[in-house]
């Protein structure tokens, strides 16, 4: 859902009366939840996971190329088997330019077919203009790969030969557009100082101002309870807090509502609750980190995957909060972390002079910025 709605929100933003826009989603119910005309919304091509393929990795990917060679190009069939379907679907519907948001079969496809494409997104799926390689996320001396990019990119030219396509000089270009659009903060963004075009501001829920609180209310969030030890560490960090987990069994429900937490039903509104808060416990996800590096409150992320990981440690490094990987995860680190974004004068005085000295990373806001962007890419491509 998370990549439908920071395109609705650069949809919005878009002039209708210069582009003509058809959308090709993964989960086409998803747009149309989102309000995209029905008539122009098509199901895109899957990827094994997405059609309930797992790869059961017993080491973990070291850089998203990594990743995609055990999630995506998984074999030179089944890479054919998606470049084909959307080879059939760009030469149906004959677009003139193609907005891409971490779509390697359309960006793939776009290029066979010499369509101008426009690559965008956060700046973690975003490589550089000329990449030739994925950044490093995750360094380990002497951990070799199970699946190797090497390996991949076999399988993906052996796919494009297969259909009479040119291959690929690198196992980047996957992922690369005719040109790049991402849209991230400089401390989030894997390329560093290779990047040498813009960034576009991050896409946020709403538009919020360095609020500096000086209460104690927290707002915990997750999809759901990943480790036993994570409620118990939630617990006994005590409230006040205003709790959000979407997939949340009953009885973990009752034991934070007996303890005095506020725990939520639905979505909160962000907008009205984060202001009041002085920190954000949660996953690590790029949306909600960056509305509290924006609000200027101190955070704690519980990181999951490899894109969790890379942000959580970029803002652990920058003294704007506490990561803690999801298999090192005790109730003890997790009050402890607690304790130290609640109590702590010195990481809430750096969290919000961060934010006060970064304003300009934040304003104009990142949809309005990418709308703007994509057009001038559509006219010039």
């Amino acid at each position: 859902m998370g990549h439908v709605t920071v395109m609705s929100r650069i949809i919005s933003e878009l002039d209708k009366d210069k582009l003509d826009l058809w959308y090709a989603l993964s989960s086409p119910e998803l747009g149309l939840k989102a309000g995209f005309d029905a008539g122009r919304v098509l199901a895109a091509p899957l990827w094994p996971g997405q059609r309930g393929w797992k790869y059961k990795a017993a080491k973990p990917a070291c850089s998203l190329g990594e990743a995609l060679a055990r999630s995506v190009f998984i074999g030179a069939e089944e890479v054919r088997t998606q470049l084909q379907q959307w080879l059939e679907l760009l030469t149906r519907i004959k677009p003139d330019i193609i907005f891409a948001d971490y779509s390697p079969g359309a960006l793939m496809a776009a290029r066979a077919l010499g369509i101008p494409a426009v690559a965008y997104g956060v700046g973690y799926y975003t490589l550089h203009e000329g990449a030739t390689e994925f950044p490093r996320i995750w360094n380990k001396p002497g951990l070799v790969p199970e699946r190797t990019e090497t390996a991949a990119l076999q399988d993906v030219n052996a796919a494009l030969s297969q259909l009479g396509c040119a291959e690929l000089d690198s196992y980047a270009q996957t992922i690369l557009g005719t040109r790049q659009l991402a849209m991230t903060l400089p401390l989030l963004d894997p390329s560093g100082r290779k990047r040498h075009e813009p960034l576009c501001n991050p896409v946020l829920s709403h538009a919020l101002p360095p609020s500096g609180p000086d209460g104690h209310r927290l707002f915990i969030h997750f999809q759901d309870i990943g480790h036993p030890n994570l409620l118990q560490g939630v617990i006994a960090a005590g409230p006040p807090a205003t709790v959000y987990i979407r997939d949340l069994p009953g009885n973990a429900r009752k034991r934070l509502t007996d303890a005095g937490f506020d725990v939520l039903s639905k979505p909160a509104d962000l907008g009205k609750l984060l202001p009041a808060c002085c920190g954000v416990v949660h996953y690590g996800g790029l949306g909600l980190s960056s509305l509290a590096l924006a609000c200027g409150i101190p955070q704690v992320m519980v990181s999951t995957d490899l894109e969790k990981y890379f942000t959580a440690t970029r803002i652990e490094k920058a003294g704007l909060g506490c990561h803690i990987g999801m298999a090192n995860m005790t109730a003890e680190r997790m009050l402890q972390a607690i304790r130290y974004i609640r109590g702590h004068n010195g990481i809430k005085h750096q969290t919000l002079t961060w934010a006060r000295q970064n304003r300009s990373s934040f304003d104009p806001p990142g949809a309005r910025m990418a709308a703007r962007k994509l057009e001038a890419f559509a006219s010039e491509l």
